[in-house]
């Protein structure tokens, strides 16, 4: 069933709904504001649903001893729900309006979240009946790449230190993923069922296709790079660009400023925005700088740059399934360093110096 169809109670059952509610996140609290906005006339009901949600007052009203904790996650553990409803636990929803919904929220949070006590958090596991979590995380740290595939057949390639984000239900009733970081994907086509990436104030959809997405968090501009298929692109900043989405075709690139909040797009050769996903490293036109974070990310290493280096203008070079010595040769070559390499750590220095 899509959101839009929901009842109240089918709100108050929703695991992603109550976490919003109970625990908001930058990825959620940006879901529900936009599926707000797209859906004015259901927003009284949503702010009913949360105001149910928020009268139930957990952290106030919870006392138990230490048998009571005891018998009460026993009996969530052996499924004897019954029990569990009859203890005096019930005392944290207090009297109010709102009070006959009390049992059909906290068997979501049971199921699926984190209840907050006096002075700590209880993690409470969900019982093989229960609803699934809600959603699947996989993230790759510095100098690593992971291939995945996602419920529909969809094929997703991430770059290092990259996070991507889906509902357990993905592929029911929609297709959506968060993504941090970078990312190749080849959608399978589904024409009912269109594919979207959030990123920022960035959503791109598309029905079947190939393209790459680089939105790194502390990069200044995020960008869109199709291989195959068509895309669109949304940006969502409100009443800033009259002409807010973009339609992309193959080798279309799309760059938006997040400093600006502007964006261009333009035809051009994209091998050197997608070659990182066959192990190969382009450097076109980048500083120094550029080249050493771009480094560390892609072999999982920390550069040690003695002070007084400087190193002016821009470098360009292709390396295949290079190692980082034969990365770095190329570099001290041109810029007249020296480097060694000491487990993760590279330490940089003019080349007449020695390394200590």
């Amino acid at each position: 069933m899509k959101y839009e169809d929901y009842s109240l109670e089918d709100f108050l059952q929703d695991e992603y709904f109550v976490k919003w509610v109970t625990n908001p996140t930058q990825a959620n609290e940006y879901f529900w504001k936009s599926w707000i906005s797209e859906h004015p006339e259901r927003k009284e009901l949503i702010l009913e649903a949360k105001e149910i949600i928020n009268s139930i007052n957990f952290k106030h009203h919870f006392s138990v001893n230490n048998k009571e904790y005891i018998d009460i996650f026993e009996n969530i553990h052996k499924g004897n729900k019954s029990e569990y409803y009859n203890t005096k636990s019930i005392s944290w929803f207090g009297n109010n309006k709102y009070q006959r919904y009390a049992a059909v929220i906290i068997v979501v949070l049971i199921a699926g979240f984190s209840l907050i006590l006096n002075y700590n958090i209880l993690r409470i596991q969900p019982s093989e009946t229960k609803v699934k979590i809600t959603s699947k995380e996989r993230n790759t740290v510095k100098g690593e790449k992971l291939l995945m595939k996602l419920p529909d057949g969809s094929e997703v390639k991430l770059n290092s230190e990259t996070q991507i984000r889906f509902s357990e239900n993905f592929n029911k009733n929609r297709r959506e993923v968060y993504l941090e970081g970078e990312a190749f994907f080849k959608v399978t086509s589904d024409t009912s069922k269109p594919f979207i990436i959030y990123t920022g104030d960035i959503t791109t959809t598309v029905l079947g296709t190939s393209f790459n997405i680089s939105a790194y968090p502390e990069m200044e501009t995020l960008e869109v790079v199709v291989v195959e298929g068509k895309v669109r692109v949304d940006n969502n900043v409100k009443n800033k660009h009259k002409h807010a989405q973009s339609i992309l075709l193959p080798n279309d690139i799309y760059t938006y400023s997040k400093i600006n909040q502007t964006f261009s797009t333009r035809n051009a050769d994209i091998s050197n925005r997608i070659g990182w996903k066959d192990g190969v490293i382009i450097i076109e036109s980048a500083s120094f700088e550029e080249i050493i974070k771009y480094l560390e990310r892609w072999y999982g290493v920390e550069f040690k740059i003695e002070e007084g280096i400087q190193v002016q203008g821009r470098f360009n070079g292709r390396f295949e399934n290079k190692s980082l010595e034969a990365v770095l040769e190329g570099l001290s070559f041109s810029s007249n360093i020296t480097y060694v390499i000491n487990g993760k750590i590279v330490t940089l220095k003019k080349e007449d110096e020695p390394i200590k």
